[in-house]
């Protein structure tokens, strides 16, 4: 059954054209209903609906837009276009963007069911001939692209070791072309605290994305395959040198259809890599790292789109390292001190010092690597870290390849780390605190026998000095004193709520002398047993 979505800003138009047809009689459903142009683009990216049947004036966006803004968004519904104006150059402009039909209002039934008619006849034929072309094509591209899954992904190098003959039979894919690149369109989910991301959303626009760019570059190209890993699109493209303009204007064009994609994604950013041009297959790793290196530019030239490996000078030594034995020594006291302030700030130095290498990706990427592996490292002093900690410390480094700016990879960092920490102090007070938590229950329910400091203390484990120690430290009171004032509280419940004679109440709680018990009663509220009864009884 077709989708259908009717957008016009008046609503008894679209009530209108909602009950003027029998729209299961031709098979289609009405999913949406919109009044403005801006929220009908919207509706059409999340419902991809196969006809839209919208006014040429609307708030917002007017309907020729919406079709050209619908189709740089990679999605070709049928347009049905419908107005009060017969005005030439609108049907004229609405029929070069390949708008099915332009009805006049007011709207009449049989024109209606006539385009109606007219698109299940188009689509029959689209849908039979694309189904026989698609086989072919699909079966094409599955060869092609394994090349890019069986090398980059797999890092399966022995298909270099095929002959010519053998190579093409199994992937279908030479370099006629002069020129050869590899392409790495990387999508931005962004990052919350945590780890989280909106790599979800990433999943339905990736395979949309990779056929528009497909789509775009394909005309410029002897050879063009292509395939989703992770949070990117790989492409190798092979063209004429001549064609290398007309491939950089696509690919910049594609940032208009990832701005379309917000309305699902709000936090997407994007970046395109194009490594230096290679000469044979063999060189397609080397070419992907370049590209993926290309990348980091980003910290450089946050407003770019395309960065090509060509523009930018990097230093690259492995041996350099930006930790200082005495930063690192500093840094991992302050995780074992859990001192999230004083890390923060050191963390703060170490990434303003690598702004200063920004164009050095490689060295840039490894010295990131290195301040994530530290903060793993030092959280090992930890025993029993709970998993949702180190599932926050494990998602530092990929945040390398999530977050857009430089900025939002410090803060993310920083944040991160920063609150990992506090969570740490406060698990391992919570532990600190078990032992008097499991005392402070067992004084509670054993109050009233004769309970002593060393009974307690071998109760929860501990030898009776040290627990002693930190017990007064958690309770700001000395053992016994805490005793006395659990049973003097519990002494006063019953002078309140019972008839109990004093010396019952006394040896209720646990002294067996009257006189005693009298004395340390009037000790700790100034009244006798028999006054506080008087008065609060």
């Amino acid at each position: 059954m077709l989708k259908v979505l009717i957008a016009d800003d008046e609503v008894k138009v679209i009530q209108l054209i909602e009950y003027l047809v029998d729209w299961s009689a031709f098979d289609m459903e009405i999913v949406g209903r919109v009044h403005d142009g801006e929220k009908a683009l919207e509706m059409i990216c999340s419902l991809e609906p196969d006809v839209v049947i919208t006014d040429i004036r609307m708030p917002g966006m007017i309907g020729i837009e919406l079709v050209q803004k619908t189709q740089e968004a990679g999605l070709h519904p049928f347009f049905v276009m419908i107005s009060g104006y017969s005005e030439f150059e609108y049907a004229q402009k609405a029929i070069q963007l390949g708008v099915e039909d332009y009805l006049l209002k007011p709207l009449r039934k049989k024109d209606l069911e006539a385009v109606l008619g007219k698109i299940l006849e188009k689509r029959r034929v689209e849908t039979e001939t694309s189904e026989a072309l698609g086989a072919l094509t699909k079966t094409t591209k599955q060869a092609k692209s394994k090349l890019l899954t069986d090398v980059l992904v797999n890092q399966d190098l022995t298909v270099f070791d095929l002959s010519r003959e053998s190579f093409y039979e199994r992937y279908g894919f030479h370099l006629p072309g002069s020129y050869t690149e590899c392409v790495v369109t990387h999508l931005f989910p962004g990052m919350a605290r945590g780890g989280e991301t909106g790599t979800d959303d990433l999943r339905f626009i990736l395979p949309k994305l990779e056929e528009l760019e497909e789509a775009r570059l394909q005309p410029h190209c002897h050879e063009l395959i292509s395939t989703v890993h992770h949070n990117e699109i790989i492409s190798l493209v092979n063209h004429e040198e001549a064609h290398k303009v007309h491939i950089l204007e696509e690919l910049n064009k594609l940032k208009i259809s990832v701005l379309n994609y917000r309305s699902i994604s709000p936090d997407l950013r994007i970046a395109i890599g194009v490594s230096k041009p290679v000469s044979s297959i063999r060189q397609i790793p080397s070419a992907y790292l370049d590209a993926k290196q290309t990348l980091a530019m980003r910290f450089v030239d946050e407003d770019r789109f395309v960065f090509l490996s060509e523009d930018f000078f990097r230093t690259e030594d492995a041996a350099r390292s930006l930790l200082t034995s005495n930063a690192r020594k500093t840094l991992l006291t302050r995780i074992e001190l859990m001192d999230a302030d004083g890390y923060a700030s050191l963390a703060e130095e170490q990434f303003a010092l690598l702004k200063e290498h920004l164009k050095e990706t490689g060295f840039l990427r490894d010295s990131y690597k290195e301040l994530c592996e530290l903060f793993i490292f030092g959280l090992r002093v930890f025993e029993d870290l709970p998993s949702e900690l180190t599932a926050s410390a494990a998602a530092l480094e990929p945040a390398f390849n999530l977050v857009y700016t430089f900025s939002g990879l410090q803060a993310y960092y920083i944040d991160t780390c920063r609150n990992v920490l506090l969570r740490c102090a406060d698990e391992k007070k919570a532990m600190e605190d078990k032992p008097i938590r499991q005392a402070k229950q067992f004084i509670q329910e054993h109050y009233n026998e004769a309970i002593s400091l060393e009974t307690v203390s071998s109760e929860v484990g501990f030898n009776p000095a040290y627990f002693s120690t930190i017990f007064k430290k958690s309770t700001g009171q000395n053992f016994m004193d805490y005793i006395k004032e659990i049973r003097i509280d519990h002494a006063k419940d019953l002078l309140v709520r019972t008839h109990m004679d004093v010396a019952a109440v006394a040896q209720a709680v646990g002294y067996t002398d009257i006189k005693y018990f009298t004395k340390l009663f009037r000790k700790m509220t100034s009244l006798t047993p028999t006054d506080y009864r008087k008065l609060y009884g």
